[in-house]
């Protein structure tokens, strides 16, 4: 190729370069352009973020600046102190609405009008006073009135200070307006409490008094004439002359001698004589003196105890007697539950011997019964045994009012009417009384009773036998039944729980009882009567039977007053149940019976009486001979007679554990007590019978054969 042609080749491709290199400059500057307008505008959108920001801010910062204003308006306005700024000249420029209030009108009508004008008059010149130490830069304070438009005057304290403004001047007072109302009527009525006060110790029935520094009266109050001084004639007079003889020296050494800080006396009990009246002794006022308590201090010129002279005492006498008798009150309750006390550990000791009496009746009326089986004809024979049995049941009497002062439980309960008891007892009492008036006074409406219709009978007999013997030469009994219910500060010195309860009144007009005898009235064997006049039961046995049955009796007594027999039983809305009487012969019978008892004497006698009356007899001395045998022969044991009271293991726990043998045992429950609870408890639930010692012959087979009626029939061997 010719050199010619290679250059012409080689020219345009170095042309092309030069505008590709030329092309290429072109876009970098263009890129560069752009990259810079890029910067430009995210620096312009920075600065509209930042202006965004800012607005926002001086938006929030505008809101925060006009709540913070609303709110150091609300308190200006709303502050309970009114604010009042005026002028030199006394022109009211601002005013808050709590003041505008205290003036009584819109703070528009207020401003730009003088100060002065809603002042009262009276207290203008104090006001001027006040404005003049405010223009001369000092703080003021006065008091004075606003008028207020259709109201009372308002008393305020006002509180200003001077306002300067840059070169020092003073063009403008602030005051704040405090209403002092209430403190002024505060003031007002200590001036008239201040007034009142001589009245006032002239009528409180206390007896205010000053003595000098000699002990010598030197003012009293008008309480003193409720004891028969005047005021006037004790003044000058020794204290002492007025305190009960055996009080002197102590009150010389608790009230009148010098009286400092905790030798101050307060409540001291002392008494103080009523004026002596006519021919009345010394011993008669003395008897007659008022408790009273003292609460006294000494008086010192200037009231400085430590530096001060000593120049008398003050206090104040408050009469106490009506609650002096009030604790003499309750001593007597609590001698009265005392007595109680040592009623219940007596009728504790009554019951043992009942109990063991019981047992000796026992043995005896075993054997009359025994002997009257084999007497057949013989009728000198029959009598003696009648004798004895007629001295049983003395005994058994005996025994009985014995256990119902011991409170040892109630024979047969059910519902009672006891207006009937009392009308029954009227009846067969005024046979035989006909020198005694009685009269009645029974609640038509009266509520029934649970109890012992037996037991509650022998207590209406015995309060009116009682009342009979108080009237030797006749009287008047008085019986009244009632309804009460129960409340503590009523009957909570008998020891009555609240609720329902009937009340009898057994009044008579005897010979009545001095504190000794009615304090003892109704121990056992206590009697006023001569030796074989009577045993001292009567009201011990009614005593413990009203007891048991959840009451109460008291008694009021005045010698030659006659007497007041209070009775309380607690009351229930059942009604009354029908009585029922059946005639009791010696009934036979067969059977094993298992007969349980710790008295030896008691086991051969009715272990006699039950083979008698047909039935194979097994003995056992305790419970737990008891267990043994049962659990041997168990099968064949028809009945158990089992004794309550027995040492070491009781008839309850061997009822129980004979019972887990047998659940559906036979158990006749006996005892020289009444029906425990425990008795009560085994009879409820199980449905078992109790039969009290001592008893007949015909009184058991009749037990024994109802019990053994209900068992599975069988053949007599």
């Amino acid at each position: 190729m010719s050199e010619s042609v290679v250059k012409t080749s080689v020219e345009p491709i170095a042309d092309l370069q030069e505008k590709i290199l030329l092309l290429k400059k072109r876009i970098d500057r263009q890129k560069d352009l752009e990259s810079r307008l890029n910067e430009t505008l995210h620096s312009l959108r920075v600065h509209e973020e930042e202006l965004r920001t800012q607005n926002d801010d001086l938006i929030a910062a505008q809101k925060e600046i006009t709540q913070s204003q609303r709110k150091y308006l609300d308190l200006f306005d709303f502050a309970p102190i009114g604010y009042f700024l005026m002028d030199t000249l006394g022109v009211i420029q601002e005013v808050n609405l709590t003041g505008a209030g205290m003036i009584g009108r819109h703070r528009e009508s207020i401003n730009g009008k003088p100060f002065l004008l809603y002042v009262e008059s009276a207290y203008r010149p104090i006001l001027d006073s006040h404005l003049r130490q405010i223009w001369q830069g000092q703080s003021a304070s006065a008091e004075v009135v606003f008028k207020q438009v259709n109201a009372d005057s308002l008393p305020v304290e006002l509180f200003s200070i001077p306002v300067r403004n840059e070169s020092g001047q003073i063009v403008q007072s602030r005051t704040a307006a405090t209403d002092i109302s209430k403190r002024w009527q505060v003031e007002k009525a200590l001036i008239e409490s201040e007034r009142k006060l001589d009245s006032i110790v002239k009528t409180i029935p206390d007896i205010v008094y000053r003595l000098d520094q000699n002990g010598m009266i030197s003012f009293i109050s008008e309480g003193v004439r409720r004891y028969g001084y005047a005021p006037d004639e004790l003044q000058g007079k020794s204290m002492m002359s007025l305190v009960h003889p055996e009080d002197r020296s102590m009150a010389r050494r608790r009230i009148d001698e010098r009286r400092t800080g905790v030798r101050s006396t307060i409540g001291v009990e002392i008494r103080l004589l009523p004026k002596a009246k006519g021919t009345r002794s010394g011993s008669s006022a003395a008897k007659d003196a008022s408790y009273f308590l003292v609460t006294a201090e000494g008086l010192y010129a200037g009231n400085n105890q430590q530096s001060g002279q000593f120049i008398g005492t003050q206090g104040i006498a408050h009469d106490i007697t009506k609650r002096k008798e009030s604790e003499i009150d309750r001593i007597r309750l609590e001698t009265e539950l005392q007595k109680a006390r040592k009623m219940e550990a007596i009728g504790t000791l009554a019951g043992g011997i009942a109990h063991d009496f019981n047992n000796l009746l026992m043995g005896i009326q075993g054997c009359a019964s025994l002997m009257r089986l084999d007497a057949h004809e013989d009728e000198q024979s029959l009598k003696r045994i009648e004798i004895i049995e007629q001295c049983v049941k003395r005994g058994s009497d005996l025994t009985k009012q014995l256990l119902g002062f011991a409170k040892s439980g109630k024979y047969n309960v059910k519902t009672i009417d006891i207006n009937k008891i009392v009308n029954d007892a009227v009846q067969l009492f005024g046979r035989t009384r006909k020198s005694i008036i009685i009269q009645r006074q029974l609640d038509e409406d009266l509520w029934s009773v649970e109890g012992d219709l037996g037991q509650l009978e022998q207590v209406m007999l015995n309060l009116l036998i009682n009342a009979d013997q108080a009237m030797p030469a006749g009287g008047q009994i008085e019986l009244v039944t009632e309804n009460i219910e129960s409340e503590m500060e009523r009957l909570g010195f008998l020891e009555l729980k609240p609720g329902k309860y009937i009340r009898i009144l057994v009044k008579d007009t005897g010979i009545g009882m001095d504190d000794e005898i009615r304090n003892r009235i109704f121990e056992p064997f206590f009697t006023t009567k001569e030796m074989g006049h009577g045993t001292g039961l009567g009201l011990a046995s009614a005593y413990g039977i009203i007891k048991n049955h959840g009451g109460a009796i008291h008694v009021a007594s005045t010698p030659g007053q006659g007497s007041r027999f209070y009775v309380y039983l607690p009351a229930t809305r059942d009604p009354v149940s029908e009585d029922s009487k059946a005639a009791i012969g010696i009934e036979k019978g067969y059977g094993t019976i298992l007969l349980v008892d710790d008295e030896e004497m008691v086991l051969r006698v009715n272990g006699q009486m039950l083979e008698r009356l047909g039935y194979q007899v097994l003995i056992a001395a305790n419970g737990k001979q008891a267990m043994e045998i049962y659990q041997e022969k168990h099968k064949d044991i028809d009945l158990v007679i089992l004794d309550m009271i027995m040492p070491g293991m009781s008839g309850f726990e061997t009822y129980n554990l004979i019972k887990k043998i047998n659940p559906d045992l036979k158990v006749l429950l006996s005892s020289g007590y009444s029906q425990n609870d425990q008795a009560n408890e085994i009879i409820a639930v199980d449905q078992q019978d109790f039969l009290q010692k001592p008893f007949s012959l015909a009184r058991l087979s009749h037990k024994i054969n109802t019990i053994l009626a209900k068992r599975p029939v069988r053949s007599a061997p």
